[in-house]
């Protein structure tokens, strides 16, 4: 009866263990862009043009911007 009783203790504390480790927020980034779509307008052939984003992170992590795509 006592062995019973003390792999059932053991197994309360591993599982209020594993809840509270679960319950823990994990820290993400999370960019933000006001502006999503620049429209220039007509433009002559031949043009270069550029326009900048800005891209804030109001995440809690670093925000790594590793690849763009052009539409």
């Amino acid at each position: 009866m006592r062995r019973v009783w003390m792999v059932c203790m053991l197994l309360l504390f591993m599982g209020s263990g594993i809840a509270s480790a679960g319950a823990q927020e994990i820290k993400r980034p999370k960019a933000v862009v006001p502006e999503r779509e620049f429209d220039f307008k007509d433009v002559d052939e031949g043009l270069v043009l550029e326009h900048a984003f800005v891209i804030r992170n109001e995440g809690e992590a670093h925000l790594n911007i590793l690849d763009v795509k052009t539409g």
